[in-house]
């Protein structure tokens, strides 16, 4: 799914992602820096089996969501699986 983010949402993330260019160490492309595509992740390599009745099923929905930032995760990749690393909260 898409998102369309708010002005406020993008200056945030072009912001953080200003701040972790300057790390000689992280690279970012297309895909991944300020003009990455923002999406939503549904399900994940492990529902193949049932990914056609899942998509049958949210696709009966219209879907509207009023989202925010409240965390900032950092994963890592670690036996074949996304990992998580460290979260940092983002207060209101």
């Amino acid at each position: 799914m898409n998102v369309n983010m708010s002005n406020e949402g993008k200056v945030l993330h072009d912001k953080l992602i200003d701040v972790l260019n300057d790390f000689d160490y992280i690279e970012f492309n297309k895909k991944d820096g300020k003009d990455k595509i923002l999406h939503v992740t549904l399900t994940s390599k492990k529902v193949p089996p049932i990914y056609n009745q899942v998509w049958e099923y949210v696709n009966k929905y219209s879907f509207n969501f009023n989202c925010y930032f409240d965390n900032i995760s950092i994963f890592k990749w670690v036996d074949n699986n996304w990992k998580l690393h460290k979260e940092f909260l983002i207060e209101n």
